[in-house]
């Protein structure tokens, strides 16, 4: 079955604290034209072959049946997880890449959608998934690469926007970052 995660990108951040450096998101709140199977501009589609990428969403799109407003800004992106053990995820280059050492703090809206309307690959028959996941958050040396879990949210609950904060410091020195939607663990397949 789909687990949907929405990711409302629009309040990611990323503070400064003492001897860190700026994280510089392209489109950090995932601003783009509402519409199924587009990762939106600025970010690379790490899609299963043969699966559909990411969709963006706005408060009039009705994509899946999904009615939501945006926590900022106009879109949003709605994530899954499959039945067939296949899920999204998106990544991108960072204009400075992070840094071994330092201490990186951003904060993330999060939600899960009431409902989701979508046809089972295994099954063929329409179904709403709309069970909770969790967003994971790698760093790596390519597109869709995830050599290091930087940051994982708790299993996401919660049908309204809610602002989640995330502390991290890497093990290493990256260029690359990737946001992915996940099963909580462990998986119902």
């Amino acid at each position: 079955m789909y687990k949907c995660l929405f990711i409302g990108i629009c309040l990611l951040h990323a503070f400064l604290i003492a001897g860190q450096t700026e994280i510089n998101l392209r489109n950090s709140s995932f601003e783009d034209m509402p519409r199924m199977g587009k990762a939106p501009m600025g970010w690379y589609d790490c899609s299963f072959q043969k699966e559909s990428p990411i969709d963006i969403h706005s408060k009039d799109s009705n994509i899946f049946g999904i009615r939501k407003s945006p926590s900022d800004g106009e879109t949003f992106i709605g994530m899954v997880t499959r039945d067939n053990d296949t899920w999204e995820f998106i990544s991108q280059r960072l204009e400075k890449p992070l840094r071994l050492g330092k201490t990186y703090q951003f904060s993330i809206d999060l939600c899960r959608s009431a409902v989701y309307e979508s046809i089972s690959r295994l099954t063929g028959q329409a179904v709403s998934y709309s069970s909770p996941v969790k967003l994971r958050i790698w760093a790596g040396d390519s597109y869709c690469h995830r050599k290091e879990l930087l940051a994982e949210s708790p299993e996401i609950i919660n049908i309204d926007w809610l602002e989640y904060y995330f502390l991290f410091q890497p093990w290493d020195d990256y260029n690359l970052i990737t946001l992915e939607c996940f099963y909580k663990e462990p998986s119902d397949f």
